[in-house]
C-alpha cells in the first residue's frame, strides 16, 4: 500500500539473469495466477502469521498482512539444486484498490521500494519497483528474495525446498488489488512440456438420488511430454460440491498410458438444489521434475430428469 523509496542497490539483476550461487529446480511449464495482495514476507510462514504491519489512513487502522489473506503463491514444483527456471510473466497488479495503482510485472521504475519493516519471518529486506513480480526460495539455507519483473532466468541455490511468488510493496499489501500471469517455460534452457491427460466418466448422472452408493469408471490416457512420468506420479481427486464424498488416490497406468479406475459416489442430494450435486473427479500426472497435466470430468445428480412427455 504504502512505501519508502530507496536506491534499487539490493536489486539481484545483471543483464536480464539472475545468478543465485548454488542454486537448482525441477519443474517448469508450470502457470501460477499471483495475486497483487501477495506478500513475499509471509514466505515460508506458518498460518495465523503477520507481516508489513502499518496505518490504513482510510480506515483509521493499524493493521498487518497475515496468512492466509495476504499469503503468497506456492508454486508447485520441486526445486533441485544448479537447474536454471526461466520464468514469464503478464497481467496487472498494484498497491492501491484500483487500476489506477496497478502497472505490469516489472513494476514502477520511477517509484522504488524497500519492504519498510526490514526483515521479516526470515525473509531478508529488499528493495524493487513498487509493484514489481518477486520470488522467494525457502529451503534449510534460509530465504532468499530475487526480482523477477516481467521476465528472468534464476538458477536454484542449494537448500532451497520451496518458491513462492509475490509482489513488491512497502506495507499493507491487505487493500492491493490485480493479478499477474506467471510461467516457468523452460529448465536448463529447454522448453518444457507437461504431460498430456484425457478423461471420461460412466456414467456422467446419478438416478435416482436414493442414497445408494454408485460405482462411476473414469478412464483414459497419459501421455508424457518432456520428462517421463514415476509410476506413481498419477492421481485422481474427487471434490464434492458439498464437500461430503471426496476419495483420491494414486492409478496405474497400463500400455501406452491408458488407465480405468472406479470410484464410489453416493447419489443423494438436497431437495432444495434446482441445479443438482456436482461431483468433479480430476485426474493429474506429474513428471520426474514436476511438470503437471491434468484432466477433469462432472458427475451430476440432478434435481429432477425434466418433464416427461
Amino acid at each position: 500500500m504504502a512505501s519508502r523509496a530507496a536506491g534499487l542497490a539490493g536489486f539481484l539483476v545483471l543483464a536480464g539473469v539472475l545468478t543465485l550461487p548454488g542454486l537448482g529446480f525441477a519443474q517448469s511449464s508450470v502457470s501460477v495466477t499471483v495475486p497483487g495482495t501477495s506478500d513475499p514476507w509471509l514466505s515460508g510462514a506458518p498460518p495465523g502469521a503477520t507481516a508489513s504491519c502499518g496505518y490504513d489512513g482510510s480506515l483509521g487502522q493499524y493493521l498487518c498482512d497475515t496468512i492466509p489473506a495476504e499469503a503468497p503463491v506456492l508454486v508447485p514444483v520441486a526445486l533441485h539444486s544448479g537447474t536454471t527456471l526461466s520464468f514469464s510473466a503478464s497481467g496487472s497488479a498494484g498497491y492501491g484498490p484500483t487500476q489506477a495503482y496497478q502497472t505490469g510485472p516489472g513494476g514502477s521504475p520511477s517509484l522504488p521500494t524497500c519492504h519498510q519493516a526490514g526483515p521479516e519471518n526470515g525473509v531478508p529486506e529488499f528493495c524493487a519497483p513498487m509493484n514489481a513480480l518477486v520470488g522467494v526460495f525457502v529451503g534449510s539455507a534460509g530465504k532468499l528474495i530475487f526480482l523477477i519483473g516481467s521476465s528472468n532466468t534464476v538458477t536454484v541455490p542449494a537448500g532451497m525446498e520451496q518458491l513462492f511468488l509475490g509482489m513488491m510493496d512497502g506495507y499493507g499489501w491487505w487493500d492491493n488489488s490485480g493479478t499477474f500471469a506467471v510461467t516457468i517455460s523452460s529448465m536448463n534452457g529447454v522448453p518444457q512440456t507437461s504431460p498430456s491427460v484425457s478423461c471420461t466418466v460412466t456414467p456422467s448422472t446419478l438416478w435416482p438420488p436414493n442414497g445408494k452408493p454408485v460405482e462411476v469408471t473414469v478412464s483414459g490416457t497419459v501421455t508424457a511430454g518432456t520428462q517421463p512420468i514415476p509410476a506413481d506420479g498419477t492421481t485422481y481427486a474427487v471434490t464434492d460440491e458439498y464437500g461430503q464424498v471426496q476419495p483420491s488416490g494414486s492409478i496405474s497406468l497400463g500400455t501406452e498410458g491408458s488407465y480405468s479406475f472406479g470410484v464410489s459416489l453416493v447419489a443423494s442430494r438436497y431437495g432444495i438444489d434446482r441445479d443438482g450435486r456436482t461431483y468433479t473427479v480430476a485426474v493429474s500426472a506429474t513428471d520426474t521434475v514436476g511438470n503437471v497435466g491434468s484432466c477433469s470430468v462432472v458427475v451430476t445428480v440432478p434435481h429432477d430428469q425434466g418433464k416427461k412427455k
